[in-house]
């Protein structure tokens, strides 16, 4: 689906999806899409380990084809690319974490191929984990720049409210 919508998101035909798309982004060429891996927020709700693990697995697919269209029909200098989640759920963690283990908050086991990995959840709610976000292309120095803490495990932090500061500055140039 998500090539389907790169593909007729980028034609310049008669049906008029670029001039549409024209207006929203102060009539210049171009358009943004919004992809979403839904289910992920939903398995890590009802802590459901591998129907996670088989949606990030779709998820990753999906990142890798839009990675591939944008190498054949763009390129990294007129195209940026943003992954990140809107929020945690499930505060996944590896088996034996918790309040008496040292460390607190054990990896996450890898048990082999085919194997569910040994994990643990602690909510069925949002949580204040922080989460990733990878940027790559035109503008993804932007999102280096509003860098406000370094997490000593997972590293540069910005506020979330700052992807959609940055987008809108992108859109101003």
């Amino acid at each position: 689906m998500t090539l389907g919508a790169l593909n007729i998101l980028s034609r310049n035909d008669k049906r008029g999806f670029r001039r549409a798309l024209n207006i929203f982004s102060r009539n210049r060429e171009g358009f943004f899409l919004h992809v979403e891996g839904g289910a992920i927020d939903w398995a890590g709700h009802r802590n459901n380990s591998p129907r996670l693990i088989e949606e990030h697995v779709d998820f990753d697919n999906t990142v890798e084809a839009v990675i591939a269209w944008i190498e054949e029909h763009t390129s990294w200098d007129e195209t940026l690319l943003v992954i990140t989640g809107d929020h945690e759920t499930g505060y996944l963690t590896g088996p034996g974490s918790g309040p008496d283990a040292r460390p607190m908050w054990q990896p996450i086991e890898n048990r082999g191929k085919g194997v569910l990995p040994g994990m643990e959840w602690h909510s069925g709610g949002h949580t204040n984990q922080l989460i990733p976000l990878f940027a790559k292309g035109a503008g993804a120095e932007r999102l280096r720049d509003r860098v406000i803490d370094i997490d000593p495990e997972r590293g540069p932090s910005i506020h979330h409210i700052d992807i959609g500061k940055v987008f809108f500055s992108l859109l101003e140039d």
